[in-house]
């Protein structure tokens, strides 16, 4: 008997751990732009017509959860037109998905900040790997290539990796030039000499 209920423990463990790392079924609606929910999807490898789902485990499903709240009674169902980006929840420990599947119109914008701030962090990584062996304009449209971009988003990436090349010339430049000052100084002459 008592081998029994030892089964049944583990079994009952391993459902609960099973359910922790399972996607739930439900969804949940965010505002984002296009052009990031094609770079999720294709970042992440999902097809356009399936809902999204994180990788379990990831950055942003973990901020998600945290954001994801009892849908409050006066509240109604977000339709942001084309704007709408449903992504599925997984099963969480310590709230249950089945209320807690809610985000409010602040908290999807805090998310959807998350997501942009995530595309730039991936962009500049790319960017960063190839600028000294390909032009500027050859890894924007290596990037537009790599996530499935269609000409129209080409102005967009050229101008967020001119802006990223720029702030970082200026900030080598102003490194180079202090360092420059700093042992040329009078007091750092007195203190190290010759």
């Amino acid at each position: 008997m008592m081998y029994l209920k030892n089964i049944q423990n583990c079994l009952s463990l391993y459902h609960t751990h099973t359910l922790s790392i399972m996607a739930s079924g439900i969804i949940t609606t965010v505002k984002l732009e296009p052009f990031f929910k094609q770079f999720l999807r294709s970042h992440f490898e999902q097809e356009n017509d399936l809902v999204f789902t994180f990788p379990k485990g990831h950055d942003l499903q973990k901020r998600l959860n945290l954001l994801l709240i009892k849908k409050p009674i006066k509240a109604s169902e977000h339709n942001y037109g084309e704007e709408s980006f449903e992504i599925e929840l997984y099963y969480m420990e310590g709230k249950d998905v089945r209320q807690h599947n809610y985000i409010s119109e602040t908290a999807a914008k805090i998310f959807a900040r998350k997501i942009k701030e995530f595309y730039s962090m991936i962009f500049h990584e790319f960017y960063n790997a190839r600028y000294r062996f390909f032009t500027h304009k050859e890894i924007v449209y290596q990037w537009m290539e790599q996530n499935c971009f269609d000409e129209s988003a080409y102005d967009r990436i050229e101008r967020d990796a001119r802006r990223y090349r720029r702030k970082n010339y200026n900030k080598n430049y102003y490194q180079k030039k202090t360092l420059k000052n700093v042992k040329s100084s009078p007091v750092q002459s007195a203190l190290c000499p010759g």
